[in-house]
């Protein structure tokens, strides 16, 4: 009796891999998991300053900062690699952007470095969390420490949607 290795027909033109995903989805799908508890700000635009999105909730206001770097990530000490190369310059401009956030909103911000496709190791970098998506809501869904009341949370909201749009008119 004979089987044939490979008995499934596939068409010539048919690629073997589906086409990446963009950097943008793939981060949308997974931040639009998070529960009701949060509020999502997406491509938020403040004087010069673009925020991927902004995350808030009463477990805490975290900024994400996507990156172009995808690969092997390694947050050590206070140090930052990918794929074997330093990386340090993207904390300290990570860094000056938060302290810039943190004083419009008068509130603490919790940044990340947002990696998409890439495989992390280490979590926290000096204050900056260094995530892929998943890593991250699933961080995020975690926790169970309420941080923010949930009134100082709608004000926050409000004060970032009205600094936005100040930001838009000027």
């Amino acid at each position: 009796m004979f089987f044939r290795k490979n008995d499934v027909h596939v068409p010539p033109d048919t690629p073997e891999t589906p086409p990446p995903v963009p950097h943008s989805m793939r981060m949308a799908h997974w931040v639009y998991t998070l529960s009701d508890e949060w509020f999502i700000r997406e491509d938020v635009y403040l004087e010069d300053t673009h925020y991927a999105y902004i995350l808030l909730s009463r477990y805490g206001i975290y900024a994400i900062y996507m990156q172009p770097f995808m690969g092997y990530v390694v947050a050590q000490g206070m140090q930052l690699k990918v794929n074997g190369e330093p990386q340090d310059q993207l904390i300290r401009l990570i860094r000056s952007r938060n302290v810039f956030l943190e004083k419009i909103l008068k509130t603490r911000v919790i940044p990340v470095a947002m990696f998409d496709n890439s495989d992390i190791r280490g979590f926290d970098l000096g204050g900056v969390k260094v995530a892929n998506p998943e890593l991250l809501v699933n961080y995020l869904e975690a926790l169970q420490v309420v941080a923010v009341p949930l009134k100082s949370l709608n004000a926050l909201n409000k004060h970032l949607r009205q600094a936005q749009d100040t930001s838009k008119s000027t």
